[in-house]
């Protein structure tokens, strides 16, 4: 089941802000029964601003999810890259 046009908004907004990024990409991609691509669609969407009514709760979702997160550009990352491609 395909998200929401708002769902992928709600989304966008989130992860700008977990970013800091002006604007987020986003695709969204389709398939039919033979796991074939039936429809791709990419929209970009601005960051929220502080004047959205919903700012308070994009938010703490931003925050919820920021916590559950790892950085992809840590030490411990960068090391167990090197281990997986055979370097020390």
């Amino acid at each position: 089941m395909l998200p929401t046009a708002e769902e992928v908004r709600i989304q966008a907004d989130v992860w700008c802000l977990i970013t800091g990024d002006a604007e987020m990409a986003v695709v969204v991609l389709q398939y039919a029964a033979q796991a074939q691509i039936a429809q791709i669609t990419c929209a970009f969407y601005p960051a929220p601003t502080v004047i959205q009514t919903n700012y308070s709760e994009l938010h703490k979702e931003a925050e919820r999810k920021r916590e559950r997160s790892r950085p992809l550009n840590t030490p411990r990352v960068r090391e167990n890259n090197r281990k997986r491609k055979g370097k020390r």
